[in-house]
């Protein structure tokens, strides 16, 4: 915790620690957020992951501070074309599909990165396999939003019917795309 403290404070960046279990940004609800336009990390103080989705955020700001294609001019738009087609406030669907792969690659790169760190210090209550699990849900989630135009009201994660389908190894890029057999249906069911 000291070395995001110390290194957000070296390079200007700003951690907001939320009170409650969401952050909310109009119609989206997130444990986290990074903003490399405010140079703000932000984090739900009373989410029972805080730590693990502080740890997630610190990896975006970390791509950031790389220069890393997602935080490169016009990334935004990739975000709120996503977002706005999910939330149905957009109608047209052009770029979605890329604009939905290059949302799933900067998460399961921030995953990877959050998993290195969780394995590198070993914190005690952190389950580096439930975290996975986690992880590979996130990614999957954002192309089942895609398909369905809905935002998810509940974690895929925490649906029973839904966590055999989640590997506790993270996905490779090439399967972003390719939703477990018979998540979406479970997704549709349990989570929108």
């Amino acid at each position: 915790m000291d070395r995001v403290l110390d290194e957000c404070r070296e390079v200007g960046i700003s951690i907001r620690t939320v009170p409650g279990r969401w952050i909310n940004e109009g119609d989206l609800q997130h444990r986290g957020t990074y903003s490399d336009e405010k140079m703000v990390l932000s984090v739900a103080r009373d989410s029972p992951q805080w730590f693990e989705t502080l740890i997630h955020e610190y990896c975006h700001m970390q791509q950031h501070l790389e220069g890393m294609d997602w935080f490169q001019p016009g990334a935004t738009s990739a975000w709120n074309r996503y977002y706005a087609w999910c939330t149905q406030s957009a109608k047209w669907r052009e770029s979605l599909i890329l604009d939905t792969r290059f949302i799933q690659l900067c998460e399961l790169d921030a995953e990877r990165r959050a998993l290195a760190i969780m394995r590198r210090y070993r914190f005690p209550t952190i389950d580096i396999d439930e975290y996975a699990r986690g992880a590979n849900s996130y990614v999957y989630e954002h192309e089942a939003q895609r398909l369905v135009r809905n935002v998810s009201l509940r974690r895929p994660e925490k649906v029973q019917a839904i966590r055999p389908l989640l590997s506790t190894r993270l996905i490779k890029d090439h399967q972003v795309g390719l939703l477990p057999n018979g998540f979406l249906d479970l997704y549709i069911r349990h989570c929108v």
